[in-house]
């Protein structure tokens, strides 16, 4: 590894020990099961937070498996995030995977806000992801288990919004 290479992980890394050092508003466990009208609405949000969690487990392989379930949920009509899933499957980079899975939340939440009868979805928000612009994410709970820096700094986030079922 070069020295600037060190460097950097090492800035990163004290730049998310101190941006991300904030409580989450609801106890881990409290959280209300999420369920929604339409099964492959369903589908989707469930291989999403597979996709989530392997890449807050910093693993490449199954982050690519998650991510061609969550390929084969789209519709036709869904081409973006389908697109966006094809090229986080494709790879084994995780840079590559987390690069793609940044603008799929934003698409995302009227797929999930439309559909959802009951439960809450938690977006969380990391200031230290995406070179220090900041990225958010959906997850089911409230503990942080962030998919941008995966194991180098798993509990940067915090709650920052979140989508409620209509029911």
């Amino acid at each position: 590894m070069t020295t600037t290479f060190l460097r950097s992980l090492i800035l990163l890394s004290l730049f998310a020990l101190t941006t991300c050092q904030e409580a989450s508003p609801t106890a881990p466990g409290q959280e209300t099961p999420v369920q929604f009208g339409d099964a492959q609405v369903d589908s989707i949000y469930h291989n999403y937070l597979d996709l989530q969690q392997a890449l807050a487990n910093s693993d490449p392989e199954q982050a690519a498996a998650a991510a061609a379930q969550l390929n084969a949920g789209f519709s036709a009509s869904q081409a973006e995030l389908r697109y966006l899933a094809r090229h986080i499957a494709a790879s084994n980079d995780l840079e590559v995977q987390r690069r793609y899975f940044f603008p799929m939340t934003d698409q995302l939440e009227p797929v999930f806000s439309s559909r959802m009868t009951q439960g809450t979805i938690y977006r969380m928000h990391c200031p230290a992801a995406n070179n220090g612009v900041g990225a958010d994410w959906y997850s089911a709970v409230t503990q942080v288990q962030n998919p941008y820096l995966g194991t180098a700094a798993p509990a940067c986030g915090k709650v920052v919004s979140h989508l409620r079922g209509r029911g």
